[in-house]
């Protein structure tokens, strides 16, 4: 179930990231993302940090990524997503053999983000719920290579 669970947390991440690069005081640039995945009972997990370039072309129409990301989670649908000011907030539900309900919460400026993704997920092969939280952040750090 982590894998799937990833799977979701990358797309919700992606719709985060590229909405926050619609802003228009949001800069196109190389960006240092720092994610910490942690479910719930289980041990800390250490940070994941990775770069991602955010070109000019994305940040003036990040919709197109979005569309893709929905794409290849064609299962999962958007119940709320909302942009107000620098604040990002959206619930997803994935339908299927894994079903899952996540919700994002993230903060934007003009060089960075921060935020929550929590997905709840639930399976046939496990009674139980299963909660992971993914705390991200990210920070520009210059232009893209």
């Amino acid at each position: 179930m982590r894998g799937g669970a990833i799977v979701i947390a990358g797309v919700a991440l992606a719709l985060a990231l590229s909405t926050g690069a619609a802003r228009a005081d949001r800069q196109p640039g190389l960006y240092e993302v720092t994610t910490i995945v942690n479910f719930a009972g289980g041990p800390p997990q250490p940070p994941r940090v990775s770069t991602r370039c955010v070109t000019p072309a994305e940040a003036r129409d990040p919709a197109a990524e979005m569309s893709q990301s929905m794409q290849r989670q064609s299962q999962c649908s958007f119940t709320r997503k909302d942009l107000t000011g620098s604040h990002f907030v959206a619930d997803m539900v994935c339908t299927g053999e894994q079903q899952s309900m996540s919700h994002v919460d993230i903060m934007f400026s003009d060089a960075g983000s921060r935020g929550t993704i929590t997905v709840v997920m639930r399976s046939p092969q496990r009674p139980q719920p299963v909660t992971m939280t993914m705390n991200m952040s990210s920070v520009r750090k210059g232009p893209c290579p």
